[in-house]
């Protein structure tokens, strides 16, 4: 079976440009260049080139636009690419289990114990919450 267009997984570069062009709602290649001066100096042509294999991707699209400098817009949200990532990570390291990946996160020596309990409350609220959509 043919993968989606969109699921096709991105290159370090192109996940920074995306989170750029999510950060913006919609930017052109000079907006995503100056918002990645400070972390990743990058030439404009350089993120002219990743945002046009992101559109090849299905990641984002040509916004109209009057003037001469084309207007990027996301196509998949950072949920959605968050939720596919999380699911290739829980397949690849955690042999496709959500259980083992929670607990190896609850787990972790450098989650605080704040951060822990928020992750618990977080847990059983969203469970308490789909329990009462089953009945």
């Amino acid at each position: 079976m043919p993968r989606k267009k969109n699921s096709v997984p991105l290159s370090r570069l192109e996940q920074t440009v995306m989170a750029r062009v999510w950060d913006l709602k919609e930017a052109t290649a000079a907006d995503i260049a100056d918002a990645l001066q400070a972390e990743k100096p990058l030439a404009i042509t350089t993120v002219h080139t990743v945002l046009n294999n992101l559109c090849k991707k299905g990641w984002v699209e040509r916004a109209p636009r009057t003037g001469r400098s084309l207007l990027f817009k996301p196509l998949v949200t950072r949920e959605t690419a968050g939720r596919r990532s999380l699911r290739e990570v829980i397949a690849n390291a955690f042999g496709g289990s959500p259980q083992d990946a929670i607990l190896c996160l609850l787990r972790d020596e450098q989650l605080t114990q704040e951060e822990r309990d928020d992750l618990r409350r977080i847990i059983a609220s969203n469970f308490s919450q789909h329990e009462g959509d089953a009945s």
